[in-house]
């Protein structure tokens, strides 16, 4: 099945990004050529009716009959030039990297942030450019709606932004560098961490053609929808920003069948973790003969980013230690490190790692869960978000090693003795348990790679053999390199991961591994496994004539010796034989069913051609052409040119138009077979070509009607002579391997201030995700009295933006409002999360600052306490305690301090009380509705009504005294941050000596009582 593409949706965008062109100045406001949506609410604040005098400013732009006033009859001329035009903003691919030959530029989502930028324009798609000059941007990344609201384009390049001219023909004539290495911060901030653990800060590139600093019409743009424009990406061989704490072998007892002898385990976690969302949990099974203490880099690496990792002794099932151990994790969570890990571990996002016959181990585990051999208490199938097998063995067959649906990675080192591949032994035969994963799935070998190089214990015996060793230190660079995108993929969904799995690794790799060292040869397959937007053109699984695809399509050839059949070395030698068309070949077994085809051509030009069904011949909805492939293992015509084998690949539509790319163009074909002692195997791996780059310089295809994919090979076309084997040709969309959530966000700060008698727009951007919007659920809630909620329908604007209008609202209301969608799977979403119980507040009128305190200075705030506090008298500070029992582990606003009970880290709550934290004084003699509000931290572990008391007094000079009201009290919620806000005058009769204060107690003196307050301020609303 094939649905619409990830950026389809931006076509709907455009009717809110139109430009409407006017067909005079007047009008004009932001005199940026123009009538807009701009231009409209300059024209709203001087519409003031028939006789009424305008002022000048209004007069000189709006008055466009002239008789001195802007009514109706203006609005009618005003509309006359408000009328529709061809520009618009154009979404389109723009950063990239140049190529030698044809296309001559690939466009890709994730450069390192060593590396340069580059920016094309097609002309021949685009002919619009031709001629123009325009001033190129690269921004931070924002989403549609957040380019709504602040449209200027702020250059984030040391030297800003460049303006260029485009002209000529050709792609290769409007090519320009735009970034030079380290221009752009690659940190990225994840708040689950509270650190820059992320990978790849977005950015969207922007060319403004009208050159007047902001995102309007004929401007284009990379980026503006869910995913940023492009990602710089930091050395992910280097440790992360966390500090790590490592835990020595503790055991967890012989529990979850886990065996006496194997209950012992090393933890990795940040440092920091009691300040932190709950993490996804890695857990690392060793190989015989191995240790689980040998695996400590990797422990540390991934910790070091936001990651609890656990390092288990292993026995190998069925069922595996890892299933013993994922449960045991969670069931001591209150135990193991004091205690460090109870509720900071994400039971839905855990990660098997594997090596040897752990690598087995892991898979066999899951094959437990699905043969229902092992009932987990803690977790579930789905929780497992990822297997990772380095060097596995795969006894068992198909029945057992078997990763079934789960998310599959495999690692192989091609110079490996022990697991070796051999033909003779299908248990030695990595890529069986590869090529059993129905689902997502990806491989990675490394050439020149002894088997006990994968840990860090002794290098002797290295299980290696072969030529052009790039020893252990290596190994671990790439491997750490590949396992932080690899994670954060299927853990967190990051966008820019998946490029290190399918470019050429030639072409993109981690930064801090030295690809100048020929040695280092690295080949990935990956496949898409998602239900959605994929399609198989051929995977030999069915439709087994030579001269018919899987999908049933025809296929025709003149290369020559083409067999059809099992990915499956026929002996148990890798010496070529005739008789052993797959010969190399790992991928299945005697017993299983993964297919593919092998041919071969010598020193002329031939073809193999596959003719698309009719229903499919739409190319233009999907984003890649992929298949694998592989060069046949000791053939002749492999060992006659001992390099790289290239060929094109050629669509031709429906009336004879072809377009050819070579795969060579994007760094690499497919790769050398690696020559190791004792013979080969084949290193297979994945090529994919955007299918946009099939139409560069005016090739005229049409991607809307493929009617057949095309090999073509010999001198002509790439290498000479060569044998290969091809498996799964498909086109796809890349849907991620896990299911989004409908979301719902503001794009900018909801209005804090409502004019009065004026209605109010406020935008809200709904993400479907994976979901579908159930219809007629996107909706603004809102209420200005207190009473009952009313409602209105939003509208939507375009792609993900949608609108609301708040009726206009009179002096004294107290507008309330939220916003809600509905997810088919999601349900209920809420703008704020709270929705009704938490909604946004706004006053009416206008704002005129009182008094603001961040806590940042001593403005005058006093502590008093009751005899009977013991503990947890107010102190203004940075929070220390980290939030180990439920105290604030940061301030409210992100200024550094605040007020808070006892700041010490440990036992520093309130006992007994109350303690009183009152404020300076306020002179509000000359208000009539001044406002309280700020920010406020409570937590009661036991949830039994200890108070948290908000008061305001007034100062009573006849009785010398202050007189304090309550104006609420807060308990029973849960720990957190909150805003409050409330009108003083419904309290007290303001006075020029009024204050507030804060209390605090546990009394009875038995529970943990933690609070703060941050961002204190009084301000009075105008209104007429």
């Amino acid at each position: 099945m094939k649905v619409l593409g990830s950026q389809a949706w931006l076509l709907v965008l455009v009717s809110l990004l139109t430009v409407q062109v006017a067909g005079g100045a007047i009008f004009d406001h932001d005199s940026d050529g123009d009538v807009d949506l701009q231009d409209m609410q300059d024209f709203a604040g001087c519409l003031m009716g028939p006789g009424v005098e305008v002022p000048p400013a209004c007069a000189d732009i709006h008055d466009g009959d002239e008789d001195l006033d802007v009514d109706l009859g203006d609005f009618a001329l005003f509309q006359a030039a408000f009328s529709p035009s061809s520009l618009a903003i154009v979404p389109t691919q723009l950063a990239g990297n140049s190529l030698g030959e044809y296309p001559f530029f690939e466009y890709v989502k994730a450069f390192n942030e060593d590396a340069t930028v580059e920016l094309a324009i097609d002309p021949t798609r685009y002919p619009e450019v031709v001629g123009q000059t325009g001033d190129i941007y690269i921004v931070e990344a924002k989403s549609a709606g957040g380019w709504v609201a602040d449209p200027a384009l702020v250059d984030v390049t040391p030297d800003g932004p460049q303006t260029e001219t485009f002209s000529g023909s050709t792609i290769q004539d409007n090519t320009f560098l735009i970034g030079n290495p380290y221009d752009l911060d690659s940190a990225v901030f994840v708040p689950a961490t509270n650190d820059y653990t992320g990978l790849g800060h977005g950015y969207d590139v922007v060319v403004d053609l009208n050159q007047n600093g902001e995102l309007d019409g004929g401007d284009f743009i990379d980026g503006l929808g869910l995913e940023a424009g492009l990602y710089a990406v930091h050395d992910t061989t280097q440790l992360g920003p966390l500090p790590v704490t490592e835990v020595v072998p503790y055991s967890v007892g012989a529990i979850f069948g886990i065996p006496a002898s194997y209950t012992n385990e090393v933890l990795y976690y940040p440092t920091n973790i009691s300040a932190m969302k709950p993490l996804p949990l890695i857990l690392i099974g060793h190989g015989g003969g191995h240790n689980y203490q040998w695996y400590d880099h990797i422990g540390y690496h991934m910790a070091s980013y936001g990651y609890i990792v656990v390092s288990h002794q292993n026995c190998y099932g069925p069922p595996d230690c890892t299933l013993g151990h994922t449960d045991a994790v969670f069931e001591l969570q209150d135990v193991i490190a004091g205690g460090a890990l109870n509720g900071k571990i994400d039971s839905e996002r855990i990660i098997w790692i594997g090596h040897s016959l752990g690598g087995m181990g892991v898979t066999r585990a899951f094959d437990s869960l699905m043969d229902a051999e092992y009932s987990p208490t803690h977790f579930t199938p789905d929780s497992v978000v990822l297997i990772s097998a380095m060097l596995p063995n795969s006894a068992g067959g198909p029945d057992e090693a078997t990763p079934h649906h789960a998310n599959f990675h495999l690692w192989t080192a091609a110079g490996d003795t022990d697991i070796s591949g051999s033909p003779a032994s299908e248990q030695t035969q990595t890529f069986l348990l590869h090529d059993r994963a129905t689902r997502y799935r990806m491989s990675t070998v490394l050439q020149g790679v002894g088997h006990a190089w994968f840990h860090d214990g002794p290098g002797d015996p290295s299980w290696f053999s072969g030529e052009c060793s790039i020893g252990r230190d290596n190994t671990h660079l790439i491997e750490l390199g590949l396992f932080l995108p690899l994670i954060k993929y299927f853990a967190e969904g990051n966008v820019p991961a998946t490029d290190f799995f399918w470019r050429q690794y030639e072409r993109f790799h981690p930064i801090g591994v030295d690809t100048s060292d020929p040695c280092i040869v690295v080949s990935n397959e990956y496949r898409n496994g998602s239900e959605e937007g994929n399609f198989f053109i051929d995977d030999y699984q069915t439709g087994t004539s030579l001269g018919v695809s899987s999908s049933g399509g025809a296929v025709a050839y003149s290369v020559q010796n083409v067999t059809e059949g099992n990915l499956d070395d026929a002996n148990s030698s890798f010496a070529w034989s005739s008789s052993d068309p797959f010969n190399g070949m790992t991928h299945a077994s005697s017993g299983d069913t993964s297919r593919g085809v092998v041919f071969d051509w010598n020193g002329f030009d031939a073809y193999y051609e596959w003719q698309i069904i009719p229903s499919q011949r739409n190319f233009s909805d999907d984003l890649y052409l992929s298949f694998r492939g592989a060069q046949g293992t000791q053939h002749p015509y492999t060992l006659a040119v001992l390099d790289d084998l290239t060929f094109a690949v050629t669509l031709r539509d429906g009336i004879g138009t072809t377009s050819s790319i070579n795969i060579g163009a994007y760094g690499g074909g497919l790769e050398q077979p690696y020559q190791r002692q004792g013979g080969w195997h084949n290193d297979v791996e994945v090529i994919r070509i955007r299918l946009t780059d099939f139409l560069t310089n005016a090739s005229g295809l049409d991607l809307t009607d493929i009617v057949a994919v095309r090999f073509d090979v010999g001198p002509s076309w790439g290498s000479n002579e060569g044998r290969i084997v091809v498996d799964e040709l498909m086109l796809t969309n890349d849907f991620p391997p896990y299911f989004i959530p409908l979301t719902i966000e503001m794009p900018a700060p909801p209005p804090e201030f409502l004019p009065p008698g004026a209605s109010t727009e406020v935008d809200v951007e709904i993400f479907v995700g994976n979901d579908a919007l159930v219809e007629g659920s996107a909706t603004l809630h809102y209420r200005y009295d207190g009473g009952a909620w009313q409602t209105v329908p939003l509208a939507l604007i375009g792609g993900e933006l949608w609108r609301g209008t708040l009726p206009p609202p009179a002096c004294g209301d107290a507008p309330e409002f939220y916003f809600s969608a509905e997810g088919a799977a999601t349900g209920p979403v809420y703008a704020p999360t709270g929705g009704a119980s938490q909604p946004f507040v706004s006053f009416v009128g206008n704002f005129i600052g009182i008094f603001a305190d961040d806590f940042e200075t001593d403005q005058g705030w006093t502590v008093t306490s009751d005899p009977s506090l013991t503990g947890g008298e107010w102190e203004r500070g940075v929070p220390v305690g980290g939030g180990d029992r439920e105290d604030p582990p940061i301030d409210y606003d992100f200024s550094g301090q605040c007020y808070l009970t006892e700041n010490v880290d440990g036992n520093s709550d309130v006992d007994g009380g109350p303690t009183w934290l009152t404020s300076p004084t306020f002179d509000l003699s000359a208000t009539s509705d001044p406002v309280l509000r700020f920010a406020y931290w409570w937590a009661n572990d036991d949830q039994d009504g200890d108070p948290l008391d908000i008061e305001v007094g007034v100062y009573n000079a006849g009785a010398g005294a202050w007189e304090w009201t309550l104006m609420e009290t807060i308990s029973n919620v849960p720990s957190g941050w909150y805003g409050w806000a409330a009108h003083l005058a419904d309290y007290v009769t303001p006075s020029e000596e009024t204050r507030v204060r804060f209390s605090v107690s546990d009394s009875p003196n038995n529970s943990v009582d933690e609070a703060g307050i941050d961002a204190v301020e009084v301000f009075e609303v105008e209104c007429e």
